[in-house]
């Protein structure tokens, strides 16, 4: 278990650099851009941090 939560440390620290990625490097006021940089950053990580807390769950 301690070691997933290891794991889990890098994507978590990425999805809170992520915001301000997002804030830094996208025209929010472009629909596009904003989509684009979801589907490309955020789904991605969100899906490995959900990945990691699922087999987190498993092992209890």
């Amino acid at each position: 278990m301690f070691n997933l939560l290891s794991v889990l440390e890098e994507p978590h620290a990425k999805l809170h650099g992520l915001i301000e990625k997002l804030e830094r490097e996208v025209n929010l006021k472009d629909k596009q851009e904003v989509t684009a940089f979801l589907e490309k950053e955020l789904i991605p990580t969100f899906d490995e941090v959900i990945g990691l807390l699922k087999e987190l769950k498993k092992s209890f």
